[in-house]
């Protein structure tokens, strides 16, 4: 009975302080109403009261619900059942195909490969391009058609890191 008890009391403890930090990714934002959506790794929804005096932290440094983006991982620290003390949002990520690159506006859009609204994000002389992992690449590697992984900052929509992925050759032998 001694360790029934003892099991009870620590499977209590730790589910404590499991809910006082929740770990996910925004499926919405709801600033009209002051809550977000999150689903947790184990597929769980739950729905997220921010207060006026919630902090909120984003990459760009804005502390705006209206800064935070569907798709962005969140850790939150819990006030209590359901409500936010602090939400630090990490950088937000698209993967899919370039379907419009602005050199003059220096913008891309970028289609999901798993489908949903399309993506544009501004990409900076701060912007880090990749070319297949290891060479570095500019503005001008971002084509229309060509399939990107970007990582941007959801308040600025800057991307931070754009790596494109190999492009696909032909090749023709033959008499």
């Amino acid at each position: 009975p001694a360790l029934v008890l003892v099991s009870v009391f620590m499977f209590s403890a730790c589910t404590a302080e499991q809910q006082k930090l929740l770990e996910g990714v925004l499926k919405n934002v709801d600033s009209v109403n002051g809550t977000i959506t999150v689903v947790d790794k184990d597929g769980n929804t739950k729905v997220i009261t921010i207060k006026s005096d919630s902090q909120i932290q984003t990459q760009s440094g804005s502390s705006s619900i209206e800064a935070l983006e569907t798709g962005t991982k969140v850790k939150i620290e819990l006030e209590t059942e359901g409500v936010a003390r602090r939400v630090d949002a990490d950088l937000a990520r698209v993967r899919g195909t370039i379907s419009q690159a602005n050199a003059a506006s220096g913008s891309i859009t970028v289609i999901p490969e798993r489908g949903g609204t399309s993506v544009t994000v501004n990409v900076t002389a701060d912007t880090r391009i990749r070319i297949s992992g290891d060479r570095s690449g500019t503005f001008s590697n971002l084509t229309v058609g060509a399939t990107v992984d970007v990582r941007y900052d959801p308040g600025t929509k800057v991307a931070m890191r754009v790596s494109v992925g190999e492009n696909e050759t032909a090749a023709i032998e033959g008499n």
